[in-house]
């Protein structure tokens, strides 16, 4: 008998082996297959595992990444894990940091804890949104009208939850759902394709030194105009000697290590 339970054991569980490396093949090949329809896009490498199938590409004139995977949405109240398929690229120096996320996507703030709310002049998108950023005035100027009205186009290929975060060297957007149709999976591309160029141009104005002094985020003191230093990333103000102390920037999803006079 007990051999017996064994070899059911054993031939369950190569079972259950053959199930997910056919899902995992059939993802594969469902994504490669949906891109493949696109003009212009050339496949670099391919991939897959239990937690992610991840395709990269190189669609002129950036290269690019996109991935079905699976994360913990809120769906009636309660956590479950939901396919979803994200777009991702890298970026030049882009001097904003933003997280824009719809209130289902249970993402952790992470390296965003250090940022402030940003208020757009829309309502309804803030409350649906929640948009945090630094520096505030370039993030609202971001995400202006045109730039909202895209970022619904592209909530609109999914499910409803959608998050976007920009870093200075990486931008990413996870749309709810695995997109399977090629015009989805091209208006994902496109929609990712042009956020990233506008983060890399977007304008940090200087700041004008009136007024009450800005806060030091190190120390937490005012920061009078003979020790002001700013991030040369993200254009945070800190005390010289706090930068020197702290060793970077003291917004963690920035990391820059070097600063200079204002």
């Amino acid at each position: 008998m007990r051999d017996c339970g064994l070899v059911i054991v054993l031939v369950v569980g190569a079972l259950l082996v053959l199930w997910f490396l056919i899902d995992i093949h059939a993802r594969r090949r469902q994504l490669a297959t949906a891109l493949s329809h696109l003009p212009d896009v050339r496949i670099v490498t391919a991939g897959s595992s239990l937690a992610e199938t991840y395709i990269a590409i190189a669609w002129p004139p950036r290269d690019a990444r996109v991935r079905y995977l699976s994360h913990p949405l809120r769906v009636g109240g309660r956590m479950r894990k939901r396919p979803y398929t994200e777009f991702s690229a890298e970026l030049e120096d882009a001097p904003i940091i933003l997280r824009a996320a719809t209130p289902e996507w249970c993402g952790v703030l992470g390296a965003f804890f250090n940022t402030h709310r940003v208020g757009t002049g829309d309502a309804a998108f803030d409350a649906r949104y929640e948009p945090r950023g630094v520096p505030e005035a370039a993030v609202a100027g971001f995400l202006d009208g045109t730039e909202r009205e895209r970022i619904e186009r592209a909530r609109g290929l999914g499910f409803g939850a959608l998050t976007l975060e920009v870093r200075p060297d990486l931008l990413t957007l996870r749309i709810d759902g695995w997109l399977q149709e090629p015009a989805a999976l091209r208006a994902l591309v496109d929609y990712g394709l042009e956020a990233c160029a506008r983060a890399e141009g977007v304008i940090v104005f200087e700041r004008v030194s009136e007024g009450p002094a800005a806060a030091c985020r190190v120390c937490g003191a005012a920061i009078e105009a003979e020790r002001r230093v700013v991030c040369r990333k993200c254009r945070t103000p800190h005390h010289d000697d706090c930068w020197k102390y702290n060793g970077r920037c003291s917004i963690f999803a920035c990391g820059e290590q070097r600063s200079e006079k204002e």
